[in-house]
């Protein structure tokens, strides 16, 4: 397990953040983005996935669930907050986009945690003011702890600059 925190104090610094990420992940990855309303879940997956792809526009999945983004990576960028309980949560089918050949960014996923497999990077995002933002990263697996080392160099590296 390896944790870490990052402060971003302006929309700049938040992308910066999100194309670090963006350089580790793999396609077993399974980001957890935690947050409350307005904290800038969508924002970082936005930059997350233009490094990726930057012909990809992505748009908040929170009234359709779930947007599927096909490139050399096939990414979900899954939203859980409309989900209401456990039969809805697998009657939707979400473990099912989690899988060995995606890269899967879920926000709000809170109340589902114990159902989502136990291999990840949860990235607990929290206002300081209307610009700044603390991302605290916690990873669970040996993979995932690897991804998060280096997105900790990498991320160092931009305090460093």
């Amino acid at each position: 397990m390896i944790n870490f925190n990052y402060i971003s104090t302006s929309e700049k610094q938040t992308q910066l953040l999100g194309q670090a990420i963006a350089q580790f992940v793999t396609k077993d990855s399974l980001l957890l983005l935690k947050g409350d309303l307005g904290t800038g879940k969508t924002t970082l997956t936005q930059s997350i996935v233009k490094e990726i792809d930057s012909s990809i526009k992505v748009k908040s999945p929170t009234f359709v669930i779930a947007h599927e983004y096909r490139s050399e990576l096939l990414i979900y960028h899954v939203d859980l907050y409309r989900i209401e309980d456990e039969i809805d949560f697998y009657d939707i089918g979400i473990l099912e986009l989690i899988r060995e050949d995606t890269l899967c960014i879920i926000e709000w996923p809170d109340k589902f945690i114990d159902m989502l497999p136990q291999a990840y990077i949860i990235i607990d995002i929290e206002i300081v003011d209307d610009v700044s933002r603390v991302f605290k990263f916690l990873s669970k697996g040996t993979i995932h702890d690897k991804i998060l080392k280096n997105i900790q160099s990498a991320v160092n590296a931009i305090i460093k600059n």
